[in-house]
């Protein structure tokens, strides 16, 4: 998980951020959100949803499911009034655990409160307009911010929707009050910006802060990374069956793509033992030793724990098609 320090910087980074129109950023999100919940959030109150409308339900539809599946309003308002009105005074005011209130909202099949054509976002969105400080919103993006940051939870074996997303919110609650963030609105935007990438752990990981085993391991393994003998000692190795030096994850060559003058001998090391292994007292072998290009080798440090190489291989043919190496 990230470090307390490294969190705060990374927070005060998003606190003070602008757009490319000089607007701040959580000025932007209360806007927002205010501007696309505002209207809807008296809808949810509980005398309300007695009273709900086809109309009001389409709307609540259309305004939570910012960035979700719009394509199934049809299959949503197919429900029909009465199951729509039932389920989410079940969801937001019924009497059982929230867990399985969740659970029979938006994941039982054989719960009369399911329904169809919404899921978690929608879910999450209608707790967190009801009560801001106890739900969070849970997305798509949550989940893939709170991977990269390192506090994504762990989900144990057989685990249920509903079960996942009380861990999502005691996650973001974490996060909220680890990192001074003023509440869980804008703990959503800022671990979404997270993902998106404008929010990054790059912007702190040269100052050494974003790895909880400490500073002075950080920069124990990235003097390991550094250490000329050895990487010298590996690229020698390596050029005597791969002159161009291909990275060992992606097969990408600077000789190759940017000219032997100015690419010819250039990669970057990257050490393989994790960093708990690391020791001041062992020597560092040429085997612990691999060659990657730059852009894997800030993809294998960007999350924590730190992936490994057959990890970062694997997303890599999943999401892109590797170009054929030349030799």
């Amino acid at each position: 998980m990230i470090a307390d320090e490294a969190l705060k910087k990374l927070v005060q980074e998003f606190m003070k951020g602008q757009d490319s129109n000089g607007n701040n950023l959580v000025a932007m999100r209360y806007a927002w959100f205010e501007r696309q919940m505002g209207s809807i959030r008296p809808l949810l109150q509980e005398e309300s949803i007695a009273e709900l409308s086809v109309e009001d339900a389409q709307r609540l539809y259309n305004q939570m499911s910012v960035g979700g599946r719009k394509l199934l309003l049809q299959t949503y308002l197919g429900n029909g009034i009465g199951k729509i009105r039932a389920a989410l005074s079940y969801l937001l005011y019924g009497d059982a655990p929230l867990a399985e209130r969740f659970y029979n909202f938006v994941g039982n099949q054989k719960s009369k409160y399911r329904l169809k054509g919404v899921g978690k976002a929608f879910a999450s969105t209608a707790l967190h307009l009801t009560c801001p400080t106890g739900f969070a919103i849970w997305n798509g993006a949550i989940d893939e911010g709170l991977k990269i940051l390192g506090a994504a939870p762990q989900k144990t074996r057989g685990e249920h929707i509903g079960e996942t997303y009380v861990k999502v919110t005691q996650a973001l609650t974490e996060l909220m009050s680890r990192g001074g963030l003023p509440d869980l609105n804008i703990t959503d935007e800022f671990v979404e910006l997270v993902y998106h990438g404008r929010i990054s752990l790059a912007m702190i990981e040269e100052d050494e802060l974003a790895f909880p085993e400490g500073r002075e391991s950080y920069k124990l393994h990235r003097s390991k990374e550094r250490n000329p003998r050895v990487v010298e000692l590996a690229k020698s190795n390596r050029a005597k069956s791969d002159p161009l030096l291909h990275c060992d994850i992606c097969g990408f060559s600077f000789a190759d793509a940017y000219g032997k003058k100015l690419g010819k001998g250039f990669i970057e090391a990257h050490h393989t033992k994790p960093l708990s292994e690391v020791k001041a007292e062992v020597e560092t072998r040429v085997d612990d030793i691999a060659l990657v290009c730059s852009n894997c080798h800030k993809m294998l440090h960007r999350q924590r724990p730190w992936l490994k190489m057959s990890e970062l291989k694997a997303l890599l043919n999943t999401n892109y098609h590797i170009p054929k190496r030349k030799e």
